[in-house]
């Protein structure tokens, strides 16, 4: 649930805890939505990318705004099929070959040769 601002159980429980957040650290995630979006407005898939990558490193995390669409053309629009589809296509192929696995490894590895290093 949505109404109240922030992500909510059916009880109306805030799911936005850092413990939440820091479960979905290495968890890759492809937020997206219409520029034209009223339902969910775009700046809140950017507030939800910043939360994520700025607490959990942002190697996982992808966003895009698909310009002149609304909240449902991005899934049912009659030319979703041409831009959005790829797009989401591209995520899940990312997530199959372990595109972000390898990166979160090279960062580790690199983190720890800076810290070896005086």
């Amino acid at each position: 649930m949505g109404s109240k601002g922030f992500v909510a159980d059916s009880t109306r429980v805030n799911l936005v805890t850092p413990d939440n957040i820091a479960r979905l650290k290495d968890l890759p995630i492809f937020l997206f939505s219409g520029s034209e979006n009223s339902v969910y407005e775009p700046e809140n898939t950017d507030v939800s990318f910043s939360t994520l990558s700025e607490t959990n490193g942002g190697m996982c995390y992808e966003r895009q705004v698909f310009d002149g669409r609304g909240h449902l053309d991005c899934w049912m629009s009659p030319s979703a099929h041409k831009d959005v589809y790829p797009r989401v296509l591209s995520h899940i192929e990312n997530v199959r070959k372990g595109k972000y696995e390898n990166l979160t490894m090279t960062v580790k590895s690199l983190s720890k040769q800076v810290e070896q290093d005086p």
